[in-house]
This record gives structure tokens, C-alpha cells and sequence, in this order.
């Protein structure tokens, strides 16, 4: 697991950016088709700023799954998906670097128990059952994806993805990639501004368990890259 500081949050995302679609070029010499996982939120903002000024041939082969989403339609403000569509992939559709069948949004179900997360998960074992790539960006409290400290989603067992109604952010109802799910992949973890800093401090304390701070998952990991522009507390 690597930690790589930079200051300058351009220069960061665009390090990040560059990581990940190498990795992408890695995975695509061994696999038909590289299954990448994002997330919404601000911290991911310029990284997929540089992804919408991408005309890397390996977009061809990836395919985008939500690491996590709220349980609103596609088109609501709140979704996650609409922000990954509007940033940059609907632009790499239209120059036709990406393809739009590689696109997967999370439809949220209102006549099922688990508002479509089943549904998901099937659509996503269709692609081999794992997430290849995984970019996360650590909350001040620690949670990555809807995995927050000391919810029972932590404790879920298997490669799945898990419904919340009863998340500590708003809004309530949630759905998230299970610990194991994002844990087996290739996890590329942001720490960007000083409000992030206190969970930074946990990450790099080793007495501090994952129910403490889920973005310690990125341990699990057989590979993790953790960008950041905060220092290590000393």
C-alpha cells in the first residue's frame, strides 16, 4: 500500500487520474473487460475532470459500476450516477471514447425488499462477480462508499451489495459495495482537505480497527494507492 502526497489538488487528481487508467491498461492486456467502481462526492470532482479530457483507447473496455448510491431515480440531483454521467462519462460517450451499453447505473427498485440491490448484484455477476478497479474518498468521520463507522453494513458478509435505511448521513436510504466486495480490488483511497484530516490520523494508526474506519479496508487490499494533500501526524 502506497501513500503519495501532493499538495496541489489539480496536480493530485491528475496523478490519480493517470494511476487508475494504468491500471485499467494492466488489467485489459489480461481480462476482456476491466470492471471499474466510483463513487460520488466532491473529492473526486477533479479526477473526473482529467477522466473527461481522456481519449485513452482503454475506456473501450471499462465498464462502470457505483461503488455506492442514494435510493433516488438516475435523474434526481442526489444521485451519484448522475454526477459520474454529467462530469465525464456522458462526454466520453459523445466522442464515443466510451462506449454507452458500458455505463450500469444502479436502478432503484420500489417494489422490491432491497429496493434493487439483488437486481445489482446479478447484473454485476453477469461481468464476473468483482470489481476490478475501486476509487473511493474518505469521509471526515472515515466511511468510504455508505460504510460508516460501526454500522452493521461492515459487518455483511460476501461480495454484495447492501442496502441501508438507516444511514448516519443523509439521506437515510442508501445502497453500498460490501467490505469484501471493494476489499478484493485494485483501491485507489483519496484524503483531500483539512476536514479529513482527523480520519487520515486514524488510517495511520495502527491500533484503529476498520469498524473505527472503514477506509482501513483499503489494508484488505492486495494493491492500494492512497492520494492525499494532508501530512501524517507525528
Amino acid at each position: 500500500m502506497n501513500i503519495i502526497f501532493e499538495q496541489d489538488e489539480k496536480t493530485l487528481a491528475k496523478k490519480t487520474a493517470e494511476t487508475i487508467l494504468a491500471q485499467a491498461r494492466i488489467i485489459a492486456e489480461q481480462k476482456e473487460r476491466v470492471i471499474m467502481a466510483l463513487p460520488g462526492g466532491r473529492s473526486v470532482s477533479g479526477v473526473y475532470e482529467e477522466f473527461s479530457q481522456s481519449t485513452d483507447p482503454v475506456w473501450k473496455k471499462i465498464h462502470i459500476f457505483l461503488v455506492d448510491e442514494r435510493l433516488v431515480e438516475t435523474s434526481d440531483p442526489e444521485s451519484n450516477f448522475r454526477l459520474i454521467k454529467g462530469s465525464f462519462a456522458a462526454k466520453l460517450v459523445v466522442r464515443k471514447i466510451l462506449p454507452q451499453e458500458n455505463l450500469h447505473p444502479f436502478i432503484t427498485d420500489k417494489n422490491t425488499d432491497d429496493q434493487g440491490s439483488g437486481k445489482y448484484q446479478k447484473l454485476l455477476e453477469a461481468y464476473g462477480g468483482m470489481f476490478d478497479i475501486v476509487l473511493v474518498s474518505s469521509g471526515e468521520d472515515g466511511h468510504i462508499g455508505a460504510l460508516y463507522p460501526h454500522h452493521h453494513a461492515l459487518s455483511v458478509s460476501g461480495r454484495r451489495f447492501i442496502t441501508l435505511h438507516d444511514s448516519p448521513k443523509p439521506p437515510q436510504d442508501r445502497m453500498t459495495a460490501s467490505v469484501e466486495l471493494i476489499a478484493n480490488a485494485f483501491i485507489v483511497l483519496l484524503f483531500i482537505g483539512d476536514g479529513k484530516q482527523a480520519a487520515f490520523h486514524k488510517f495511520n494508526d495502527k491500533t484503529v480497527a476498520i469498524i473505527d474506519c472503514p477506509a482501513k479496508i483499503a489494508g484488505k487490499a492486495k494493491n492500494a494507492v492512497i492520494y492525499t494533500n494532508l501530512l501524517v501526524d507525528t
